[in-house]
């Protein structure tokens, strides 16, 4: 699956799923196939069938290495998902096919292909399928490597959270109020060339749009985020020789939920009536 090397960054950014590009066997018309196809987490596609169905992106000529999925129900149901190119007027198949662990985003990664359509298979299972968005196109993979100082998303929740207290002093309980998962990436001894070439574009594409990001998949392949900036990425010129510096915050969807810095509805500890003041 991650046939690249070891400890690499991979951003799946570059998207060519369109609205008027993407069909789907089966879809419910009141979540119909082209809600995944604009990056939103609010509306969604869902199938009527429960049995063999493929998603289809109609292409010509495109580079393709990736499909990335986020918002599914794949981790429920099990179904097996696998990737097929057209080549040649002949589908291909790119990813075998492989079921899912959790609800959790995800990239299916193969070896790149000029292909005229891409599809994903998803094989048949009691419940019918749901997707929220649906990426595919060209991995950005980074010029070096993360190995140590970097918080992973799936592992930086932050809450925003009231504290109660009685008048004594004595803890009741907390009330939620916020709750994210957000972090930052910062990386040295970028080339000047790879920066206005790779990461520039990135980072203009990022100013709208999420993007999906593995910070180790080859070792960690479930720890992927559907992401957006929290702030623009920035640039800094760090040695004579034209090495840069890149940063920037990010947060996003982990663990098949969305958690945002927006207003949710508080969650509050059950407190006993004893404890109550």
């Amino acid at each position: 699956l991650w046939s690249l090397r070891s400890y690499s960054l991979d951003f799946a950014y570059c998207n060519i799923v369109t609205f008027d590009n993407v069909s789907a066997d089966f879809s419910n018309t009141s979540y119909p196939v082209t809600n995944i196809s604009n990056g939103s987490m609010i509306s969604r596609w869902e199938s009527t069938s429960a049995g063999d169905q493929y998603i289809t992106i109609s292409l010509t000529s495109k580079d393709i290495d990736y499909v990335a999925i986020a918002g599914h129900n794949f981790g429920d149901s099990g179904a097996d998902l696998s990737v097929e190119c057209l080549v040649s007027a002949s589908w291909t198949e790119v990813f075998a096919p492989q079921s899912l662990s959790n609800n959790d985003p995800t990239i299916l990664r193969f070896e790149k292909t000029i292909c005229d359509g891409v599809r994903l298979k998803i094989g048949s299972t009691v419940t019918t399928p749901t997707i929220t968005v649906f990426y595919a196109g060209e991995i950005l993979e980074l010029q070096r490597n993360i190995y140590v100082g970097h918080t992973p998303l799936n592992y930086a929740l932050q809450s925003d959270i009231v504290n109660g207290m009685s008048e004594e002093g004595q803890f009741i309980g907390r009330v939620i109020i916020g709750e994210r998962n957000q972090t930052s990436l910062e990386m040295q001894n970028i080339t000047p060339e790879f920066f206005r070439n790779k990461i520039k574009p990135f980072y203009d594409n990022a100013v709208t749009k999420p993007f999906f990001f593995a910070w180790r998949p080859e070792k960690y392949p479930n720890e992927v985020g559907y992401c957006w900036l929290r702030q623009d990425g920035k640039m800094q010129n760090s040695l004579s020789n034209g090495m840069v510096s890149i940063s920037f915050p990010y947060q996003g969807l982990v663990e098949g939920k969305s958690i945002t810095t927006a207003q949710p509805t508080a969650r509050q500890m059950t407190l006993s009536s004893a404890n109550n003041v």
